[in-house]
Formats: C-alpha cells, sequence, structure tokens
C-alpha cells in the first residue's frame, strides 16, 4: 500500500480565484477560512480588489507534491509558499 502525504502550501492572486484548479491540482482548502475566502470570490465574480491568500491541502502517494505553478500563474495566481509536508 503506498503511503500518503499532506502537502500545505499557499497560493496568492488577486484575479478571479481559478475554482477549476482546486480539481486541477487535486487540492482542498486547509481551513474554514479559505473556504471562506474561495466562495467570496465565486459570489462576486472575482470583482474584489485585494490581494488575498489562501492556504490549500493536497495528498499524494508520495513525499513530493503535484502541482502545476505555471498554470496557476496563467489564472493570476501564484503558489508562493509551502507550509508543511507529512506523512498521513
Amino acid at each position: 500500500m503506498a503511503r500518503l502525504y499532506r502537502h500545505e502550501f499557499v497560493v496568492e492572486g488577486k484575479m478571479a480565484f481559478p475554482i477549476d484548479m482546486l480539481r486541477y491540482d487535486h487540492c482542498y482548502p486547509a481551513r474554514e477560512i479559505d473556504s471562506t475566502t474561495i466562495a467570496e470570490y465565486v459570489r462576486t465574480y472575482g470583482n474584489i480588489d485585494k490581494h488575498e491568500k489562501v492556504v490549500l491541502n493536497q495528498v499524494t502517494e508520495g513525499k513530493k507534491p503535484y502541482l502545476t505553478n505555471d498554470r496557476w500563474k496563467s489564472f493570476g495566481w501564484e503558489i508562493t509558499e509551502f507550509i508543511d509536508s507529512r506523512q498521513i
């Protein structure tokens, strides 16, 4: 059986939150406040004129996260920090 790892990281941006990136990179909001931030962007169609940080988690079957930073950048967001990677 493969070992699972949880990777916690931060994305930052100002444009509409690319909700499909959650599916594409197999990640999910780390905390309730992150879910609220994403929901606010969706509710207002991204018409929020402030820079936001969202903490996300990704679970993989190995120690390495599989994230697509160039794709995040194409939506005006960027992976700016890796907080933690640990076996779960």
